[in-house]
């Protein structure tokens, strides 16, 4: 209960004065006390300010005897009722009037306030914050002793020894056995904070409201010019406001005593308010040159701000904070500058910056950008950028495509791309949506390709596009687009940090992959996947992770394979794949095929793809895992047909190139299966003479099929060959299930001792492709099974897959994906020999242990010195005694 409230109860007459009765000059303190008096009083009340009136209608209120006049928030009393009070106090009536004033407050009328408090018999008594004492001693008047000792000492702490906010506390923490054990400030508490903000000064009730909203720190840097009064003691106010702010000192900065405070600051000061004071840092702060993120997020909260200076800060803000790989809120603040900005042609500049912003944040803000492409909110001189159009093709939507394309060529307009950005896209459509340039003009569908004659663009995006595009669809010499390739990737990756670099990065490593590559695109994916740059752009990391585990897919890794293609899946959100799906999906399904997890295999193929994945590049790998799945599940009908519908599209789009899908050869193997020997060798022999001479792994899948409709002789000969093109490739999978059907071979023509060599060297190269990394190292330098695999069976033909299919590997590989261990950088070919150079053999002699040629050696020993990082044979001998030793 207030003390008005007390002296009301007690028969006494009492007045209020309040800062909203400021405004109306008619309001007057002392007529509150006459509404007792009667008519007599109505002239009195009715007159206007400064009208010297009779005293008489007061001075009845005297006539009882001696009164007491008490004045709440006198400091807001208005000048008349001061007047009329002075006057009556120097009549000789038995009157004593208590007006309350808060101490640093500003009075209405200081003048008159003054002139009353100077009368002869005033007396002043000063009521400040409790002492320590005197609040633990009125704390137990409040609680009648019922609070626990944390919870006096928090009751104190929160309360500043303010007597008001301490009983708010109180009422809003007592319990219903009326103890405080602890203190929750709640509603009273909030209602309080406002009523003690409302008796001070306005300055210091400013100040609060710039400590609510900008913190301690930049609050006392900036207070005086804040509050338009440099001569302000800070100080002063700091200590008016001690009931809800902590002062600076040794054990910390001040601030609020609680976050209740700051909250009933806020929303006493109010949003409009707020976003000027936002207005006022943000603008001290860019005098200042300080740092553009915080000068903008301050800016953010006063938008809109009609200041040139404005839309500077926002888009320093989103150059900072792409730097930093936060594309998300690059965008916000580059969207603010678009908002706040009134010349269209630079509004055109910042909308492709947001453009390719949004392709870097990924499918949600690329979709949030198409929207407004659609809705044309940013007016006719904004162009669409490429990052729509991309995401149009992303999601399916071609016919949308094909009618926007054509207007984007440099010639059409305010919405044209520059000619080096239209070439990049038109190139990227040719290799990855071919069928799509088929229903656009001439004009627009003719793409230059890069044959190693002709100079190369100078972008190094357009350049790597261009170059994916040539290799993919045949129009370049391989030798030429894998050295260009690397070149790329080698100026990229390590001389560039921003995320620029990732795009023609991936489009490289793309042309290795194509271009059969396997050592190079192994190496690029890898080091490429590490840097810090493409992790902070969840689109670019998603699709090199994809990447990634294609080319793992094809080095025969599959526990990697299958790690990177469901971390992929993870990164993007669900739906923003759209027919890129088919591709991280292909390896999913084709790498639990391939590791005999049908169950799993058939999981992700219940996966539902979009209809337009099947005339994309991705269609053509999940094509061709399902009809890997087919040949794993024994439908080689349903295989077949598979690979004939991959074979279909390749050729009539110009895509018909083995290191996109070798579907001739996979077709061999159905044909094989099915029991037509003739139509197996006519696909397999048309796949040899595609690829020519060189080794390459469509060759050793063309010549596998060729084999097993081969007599047994021609059948050794053929899959040796295999071996070694498998090996040379870097196919660990093809290498493992070759030497399986060797070992099945010479058993039929009698080299017993020779095919249970053969055996053990495909359990042991299989272990690798489907063990988990550590079981896999460890078994390696022991020469023992890993736990789980030594019971793999090598008996019959097929019999080493069928038992990975049914066995504990299935386990071991299920178990394996979890984890990342490194394994080794050798494939199981290059250990042998390794291991055979470091006992002192000679290649001659390690040929003859091994069957192989002491060419074939030759070549195993020069990869194994590039991946080991040695040039002497007798560092070859050390690194491998130590990894044995270790």
């Amino acid at each position: 209960m207030t003390l008005t409230q007390r002296a009301t109860d007690a028969g006494f007459l009492t007045a209020v004065a309040s800062p909203s009765r400021r405004s109306a000059d008619s309001s007057r303190v002392i007529e509150e006390l006459l509404g007792s008096i009667g008519s007599e009083a109505d002239s009195a009340r009715l007159s206007p300010p400064g009208t010297v009136v009779t005293l008489r209608p007061y001075m009845k209120l005297l006539e009882a005897g001696p009164a007491l006049l008490l004045i709440d928030n006198a400091d807001d009393t208005d000048e008349w009722s001061l007047d009329v009070l002075r006057r009556m106090l120097l009549t000789a009536a038995p009157l004593l009037v208590v007006l309350v004033t808060t101490e640093g407050a500003p009075a209405r009328y200081p003048d008159a306030l003054m002139d009353l408090l100077a009368h002869p018999r005033s007396t002043t008594i000063r009521i400040g914050t409790l002492t320590d004492p005197e609040a633990e001693e009125y704390l137990d008047i409040l609680t009648q002793h019922a609070q626990s000792d944390r919870s006096r000492a928090e009751l104190l702490r929160l309360s500043g020894g303010n007597m008001r906010l301490m009983r708010a506390l109180v009422e809003d923490s007592i319990g219903p056995d009326n103890i405080v054990a602890t203190t929750t400030p709640g509603a009273q508490y909030f209602s309080a904070v406002q009523i003690y903000l409302r008796k001070l000064d306005p300055r210091a009730v400013n100040l609060a409201a710039v400590i609510a909203t900008f913190g301690w720190d930049r609050a006392m840097s900036y207070a005086g010019r804040l509050l338009d009064d440099t001569d302000t003691r800070v100080d002063t106010m700091v200590s008016a406001l001690s009931g809800i702010l902590r002062p600076d000192s040794e054990n910390g900065p001040g601030g609020f005593r609680c976050d209740g405070a700051a909250e009933a600051v806020l929303a006493l000061a109010g949003a409009a308010d707020t976003a000027v004071m936002h207005y006022r840092v943000a603008a001290l702060m860019y005098e200042s040159g300080e740092d553009p993120v915080t000068t903008a997020t301050h800016l953010r909260a006063a938008n809109p701000v009609n200041e040139p200076w404005a839309v500077a800060t926002f888009v320093a803000a989103a150059d900072a904070l792409q730097e930093l790989g936060d594309y998300p809120s690059a965008i916000d603040f580059l969207r603010l500058a678009i908002d706040n900005s009134s010349d269209k042609h630079f509004r055109s500049i910042l909308h492709t910056r947001w453009s390719r912003l949004a392709w870097l944040a990924g499918p949600d803000h690329i979709k949030q950008l198409l929207h407004v492409h659609r809705s044309d909110a940013l007016g006719s001189g904004a162009t669409i950028g490429t990052a729509s159009l991309l995401y149009l093709l992303w999601q399916g939507n071609f016919d949308e495509f094909t009618a926007q394309m054509p207007l984007l060529r440099s010639d059409s307009g305010a919405h044209s791309l520059t000619h080096n950005d239209f070439d990049g896209l038109r190139a990227w459509v040719g290799a990855t949506y071919p069928s799509l340039l088929a229903r656009m003009p001439s004009a627009v569908r003719t793409i230059a390709y890069t044959h190693a004659n002709l100079p190369l663009p100078s972008s190094a995006k357009l350049q790597a596009t261009k170059l994916m595009h040539s290799a993919v669809t045949g129009h370049t010499d391989a030798a030429h687009a894998i050295d260009t390739a690397e070149k790329i990737i080698q100026r990229l990756t390590f001389g560039d940090s921003r995320a620029d670099s990732i795009e023609p990065a991936l489009y490289s490593v793309l042309t290795l992959f194509y271009c059969d590559d396997l050592h190079r695109a192994d190496y690029w994916s890898r080091t490429l996947l590490a840097q810090p740059v493409v992790r902070v752009s969840p689109t670019w990391f998603a699709h090199a992770l994809a990447l990634r585990g294609m080319v793992q897919l094809r080095l025969g890794d599959l526990p990697g394979a299958i790690e990177n293609a469901t971390a992929a899946l993870d990164t993007l959100p669900r739906g923003g794949w759209g027919v890129g799906a088919g591709m991280v999906l292909g390896t999913l399904i084709e790498a639990h095929a391939l590791a005999g997890d049908l169950d799993k295999a058939a999981e992700y193929l219940t996966v539902s793809v979009i209809p337009e994945t099947f005339l994309t590049r991705f269609g053509l790998h999940y094509m061709a895992a399902r009809g890997e799945y087919f040949l794993a599940s024994g439908l080689p009908a349903a295989a077949l047909a598979e690979f004939e519908q991959c074979g279909e599209f390749m050729c009539t789009n110009g895509l018909d190139i083995p290191g996109l899908v070798a579907w001739r050869a996979y077709g061999a193997l159905a044909q094989v299966r099915l029991g037509d020997p003739a139509a197996a060798r006519k696909l397999a022999q048309e796949q040899i003479l595609r690829v020519g001479g060189a080794p390459s792994r469509s060759r050793a899948i063309a010549l596998r099929a060729v084999a097993a409709i081969s007599p047994p002789e021609r059948r050794k000969r053929l899959l040796a060959d295999a071996q070694d093109m498998f090996d040379h490739c870097g196919d660990r999978y093809g290498h493992a299930v070759v030497l399986d059907e060797l070992a099945q071979c010479v058993r039929t023509l009698g080299e017993h001792g020779y095919a249970r060599q053969l055996s053990r060297r495909a359990q042991k190269a299989m272990r690798e492709c489907v063990a988990p990394p550590d079981e896999f190292l460890h078994s390696m330098l022991l020469d023992t099974p890993a736990e789980g695999l030594a019971a793999v069976p090598v008996v019959g033909n097929g019999s080493l897959l069928d038992a990975l299919r049914t066995g504990p590997a299935r386990s071991a590989l299920a178990g394996g994906v979890a984890r990342s261990v490194q394994r080794s950088p050798l494939s199981e070919s290059e250990s042998n020999v390794a291991e055979l150079a470091a006992k002192g053999l000679t290649n001659r002699e390690i040929a003859r242990s091994l069957f192989i040629t002491v060419s074939t050696v030759e070549q195993h020993l020069t990869r194994v010195y590039r991946k080991l990082g040695i040039s002497k044979r007798n560092e070859l001998t050390i690194r491998v005694l130590r990894a044995v030793c270790a």
